[in-house]
C-alpha cells in the first residue's frame, strides 16, 4: 500500500527550495508513494510541479502567508488525503508542517530549512528578530521528527543556537545537482560574462551588489574587456539596481524570472552571489556544474561550497575585493578555463543529486 506524502512550500517562485523540491518530487519512488503538495501557483516552479503531481493533489497558498483559515484547509485536506508524512520546506512552510503535527500525532513531520533565518546585523531590532526565531524553532523542534540541514555549517549554525532540541534529529544531506555530461570551453573574446541569480530581498543583499557593480565600473584593469552582468529573479530589491547610472564598462541585462538558466550559465564565465546568509545555494552550485567561476560572499552556505577548495579566494566579505579578484582573471585569461574545470570537478565530486535524494527518501521509511 502506498504512502502518501505532502510536501510544503510557501514558495514557488526564483530560490533554491522551490528547486530543491522539484528535484524530490521528480526522482520520488511513484509506486512506493502518492504525492501531495501545498504550495502557491507562482512561476517558474508551480508549472513545473503541475506537470508531476496530478491537480487534485494540489492545496493553494498564498505566497509566504500564514493564516487560521489556510492552515484550516490544510488540516482538513491532510486529513480527507490519509496523509502520514509531511515534509515541509523553508521556514513557512515549517510552521504549517509543525501545527499540522498538533492535530494528526501521528503523521511523520520532516522539515528542511533551506537556510536559517539568522542575520548578523548587530542592531537591537535585528538581535530580537534571530531570538524570536531561534525561540520559535525551538519550540517546534517538540513537533518534528527529522531536520534536515543542507551543509555541515548549516547544521553547526543550529547546533550553536541551540535550535534542535535533540541531535538525534539533525541530518546533514547536502543539496546535489544533476552533472551536465559535456563541459563548454570558457572562452573570452572582449567580455568577461557573470550571472546574477537573486531573488532581491534582504537575504541576497542587493546593496553589497550595487556596490559590486560599481567598483567594477570604475576599475580599469584591461581596458579591452568588458563586464556583461545577466542577471535572472525578481523581488522587491531589484529597483536599487535601476537606480544605478553612468555605466559604461559595466553593462546589466535583467531577464526576470526565467523557466532555463542553464543558457545563461553555459555562457557565463562566473556566478556572483552576495548573500547575507545562504543555506547551500543551488543556484550557485548547478552554474559551477557548467563551468561558472564562483564568486560567492564569506557567509555559511557559500563557504560550505569552496571553503576547502583551491577556489576558497574567490570568497569576499567587500565589494573591492570582488574588483581585486576580476583584476586578477584580467591580468590572466587563461587562468579562467582553469578555474571553470576546477569549479566543475567540485560539483562532480561533492553536490550528487541522486546520492541527495537517495539520503531524502530513506527519512521517509
Amino acid at each position: 500500500m502506498k504512502n502518501n506524502i505532502l510536501f510544503i512550500t510557501s514558495r514557488t517562485d526564483m530560490g533554491g527550495g522551490p528547486k530543491h523540491l522539484l528535484q524530490l518530487i521528480e526522482n520520488i519512488n511513484q509506486e512506493k508513494y502518492n504525492v501531495y503538495l501545498a504550495c502557491p501557483k507562482d512561476e517558474p516552479f508551480f508549472s513545473k510541479y503541475r506537470e508531476i503531481v496530478p491537480d487534485e493533489n494540489f492545496y493553494f497558498l498564498k505566497h509566504r502567508t500564514f493564516n487560521l483559515g489556510y492552515f484550516k484547509g490544510l488540516l482538513n485536506f491532510c486529513k480527507k488525503n490519509n496523509i502520514s508524512i509531511i515534509h515541509s520546506h523553508g521556514r513557512g512552510a515549517g510552521v504549517f508542517s509543525r501545527l499540522l503535527k498538533v492535530f494528526m500525532r501521528k503523521v511523520k513531520v520532516i522539515h528542511t530549512f533551506h537556510g536559517l533565518n539568522l542575520s548578523q546585523d548587530k542592531d537591537f531590532k535585528t538581535l530580537l528578530k534571530n531570538i524570536v526565531y531561534v525561540i520559535s524553532e525551538r519550540a517546534f523542534s517538540y513537533l518534528t521528527d527529522e531536520f534536515i540541514y543542507v551543509s555541515n555549517g548549516e547544521c553547526s549554525i543550529a547546533k550553536k543556537r541551540g535550535i534542535a532540541s535533540r541531535t538525534d534529529k539533525d541530518n546533514i544531506i547536502i543539496n546535489g545537482v544533476r552533472i551536465p555530461s559535456e563541459y563548454q570551453t570558457k572562452l573570452v573574446s572582449d567580455s568577461f560574462k557573470i550571472v546574477v541569480i537573486s531573488r532581491f530581498d534582504y537575504q541576497k543583499n542587493t546593496d553589497l551588489l550595487v556596490d559590486v557593480i560599481e567598483c567594477l565600473e570604475r576599475a580599469n584593469v584591461n581596458p579591452s574587456i568588458n563586464i556583461i552582468i545577466d542577471v535572472l529573479g525578481e523581488g522587491d530589491d531589484i529597483y536599487k539596481l535601476h537606480n544605478i547610472t553612468g555605466l559604461k564598462r559595466v553593462k546589466i541585462i535583467q531577464h526576470g524570472n526565467v523557466n532555463n538558466p542553464y543558457v545563461f550559465f553555459d555562457n557565463a564565465h562566473f556566478v556572483l552571489n552576495t548573500s547575507r546568509w545562504e543555506g547551500l545555494p543551488l543556484s550557485v552550485i548547478e552554474a559551477m556544474a557548467r563551468g561558472c567561476i564562483p564568486i560567492l560572499t564569506d557567509v555559511v552556505g557559500n563557504t560550505d561550497i569552496i571553503g576547502h577548495t583551491k577556489l576558497k579566494t574567490n570568497l569576499f566579505t567587500s565589494a573591492l575585493q570582488v574588483t581585486s579578484l576580476m583584476s586578477q582573471y584580467e591580468e590572466e585569461v587563461s587562468k579562467i578555463d582553469l578555474d571553470a574545470k576546477e569549479a566543475r570537478d567540485i560539483i562532480i565530486h561533492n553536490f550528487n543529486e541522486v546520492i541527495m535524494c537517495h539520503k531524502t527518501f530513506l527519512l521517509y521509511e
